[in-house]
């Protein structure tokens, strides 16, 4: 008996002195919140040597690393990651951060760049492992991890974030904002239209919206492209489109001589037939086959209903084509990637997405994966916040245009009201890229009423168009294409003053 109190009492010590040396950041260790558990919490040092998911991290600030496992049902497992600088480095700020494709990883990119930015930083998988960031089968057959892809997953990763910070810091965070790019725009869009209350501001970059139609247009882009041995467009004679397109249309409708982008490729006048390959002509790598030609039209104009002939999901615009030859596969291969990935998951994994009837399929596809990953199609919870969503999109999918110059905004101004169509390109920012838009129109957030406070309303939409340096409201968001092209990256890099 008095060994055993002798043990007891020495592990007692044990404890408090443990306990003693825990650090604000490690003693978040097991910590259980509602639906959740922090799996690991440690302190990472100043240029710590880090390696994460095969990339180096050399550079970093001292901060403190956080690992939790959350889910709202048994079938779902939700990772996620949430960075937090030291105090005397953090700008008193929240930043969720976008993933890409289909997840299944953390995207610790996008936590380095707001790291370094002073704010706390969270990400998540999206809670699809085993997924790739373009290739997934590993939904099709669960349906709760659909939902959490489609839109459960960014909305827990931020609930978590804002209380686990809190708990560190011992206050909340003043202000909290998003940022996200392609499936981080699609869950950018979720988080303005179905929990507006999340966050201040969200930046959504080239959305993956109306999700089920747009991998629709991936998967017919493919098929248009082996309707016939000859329809398969090969880089070569792609790149020779580009340029027949470049030499069409380039430098007009605001553009510059030595541009190599459309400044509005709606307004080109180029056309494949005009590429068709003549009677003895020897170097065909430069034209174009009839059926190739063919193939090009429908993938311009426009993706339709085989029955009902309407367009069910705008053609890719001219001068996207160095990024289009990611949907078209090889010759021999008609579906590449994750062009058909979407479909498995509303008719099965052995359904032959060769055979896809555009009319009676895609509406089931649409009533069965809608409701998880088009905002739209889900009611939103009651608007109680007032923010504001900046949308940027490009017209080519890809690449990093150069930027005219155009007169600023004045400190702290908010943008101009609703601009109706056709004026397309509001040009009111003086800025070389995207991101230095969005530096000087963070200068109106902290301005902007808190959340419940004075204003009730939704989060107020505004776009920033990549090409022609347009910001204004544009109430025809959603029927643009999406401007992301397979295979591409996205940055995640938050204004440092926002």
């Amino acid at each position: 008996m008095r060994l055993s109190l002798v043990v007891v009492s020495f592990l007692a010590v044990l404890s408090l002195a443990s306990q003693a040396d825990a650090s604000p950041c490690t003693a978040l260790n097991g910590l259980k919140l509602e639906n959740s558990l922090v799996r690991s919490a440690e302190d990472v040092p100043a240029h710590e040597n880090l390696t994460l998911a095969g990339r180096p991290y050399a550079d970093l600030p001292a901060f403190c690393r956080v690992s939790v496992t959350t889910g709202v049902d048994r079938h779902s497992n939700i990772l996620v990651e949430l960075w937090l600088p030291q105090r005397e480095e953090w700008n008193s700020k929240l930043l969720g951060t976008g993933n890409g494709g289909f997840a299944g990883t953390i995207s610790f990119g996008a936590l380095a760049g707001g790291l370094r930015r002073g704010y706390a930083v969270t990400n998540t998988d999206t809670g699809t492992f085993p997924a790739s960031s373009a290739s997934w089968a590993a939904g099709t057959g669960h349906p709760e991890m659909l939902k959490d892809w489609g839109y459960r997953s960014t909305h827990e990763m931020t609930v978590l974030a804002q209380a686990l910070t809190k708990r560190y810091y011992g206050q909340a965070p003043t202000l909290s904002y998003f940022s996200g790019c392609s499936t981080g725009g699609h869950q950018a869009l979720m988080e303005a239209q179905l929990y507006p209350n999340d966050y201040d501001a969200i930046l959504v970059g080239a959305p993956a919206n109306n999700r089920t139609r747009l991998h629709m247009a991936f998967l017919q882009t493919g098929l248009d492209v082996h309707a016939t041995p000859r329809s398969w467009i090969s880089p070569e004679n792609l790149a020779a489109v580009h340029e027949a397109v470049l030499k069409a249309c380039v430098g007009k409708f605001g553009g510059a001589p030595g541009d190599r982008f459309l400044a509005d490729p709606t307004q080109c006048n180029f056309k494949p037939r005009d590429m068709v390959c003549k009677l003895g002509q020897k170097d065909i790598s430069v034209c174009l086959d009839s059926d190739q030609v063919t193939a090009l039209e429908k993938i311009y104009g426009g993706f339709t209903n085989s029955r009902t002939h309407e367009i069910f999901y705008p053609g890719w615009p001219l001068g996207s084509e160095p990024q289009l030859g990611g949907l078209f596969g090889t010759r021999d291969q008609t579906v590449r990637g994750f062009v058909g990935s979407l479909v498995p998951w509303a008719m099965g994994a052995a359904f032959d997405v060769t055979k896809f009837d555009f009319d009676h399929d895609m509406a089931r596809v649409d009533a069965e994966l809608g409701p998880v990953m088009t905002s739209s199609a889900r009611a939103p919870i009651a608007r109680k916040a007032m923010g504001i969503t900046i949308c940027s999109r490009r017209w080519t999918p890809g690449g990093a245009p150069a930027m005219r110059r155009a007169p600023s905004l004045p400190p702290n101004s908010m943008p101009p009201a609703p601009s109706p169509p056709p004026a397309r390109y509001a040009p009111i920012l003086n800025a070389p890229s995207i991101m230095a838009e969005t530096r000087r129109m963070s200068a109106a957030f902290p301005a902007m009423p808190r959340r419940g406070r004075n204003f009730r309303g939704p989060h107020r939409p505004i776009c920033i168009s990549r090409l022609g340096l347009g910001l204004r409201h544009d109430p025809g968001f959603h029927s643009r294409p999406h401007a992301h092209p397979p295979g591409r990256r996205c940055g995640h890099r938050p204004a440092r003053d926002a």
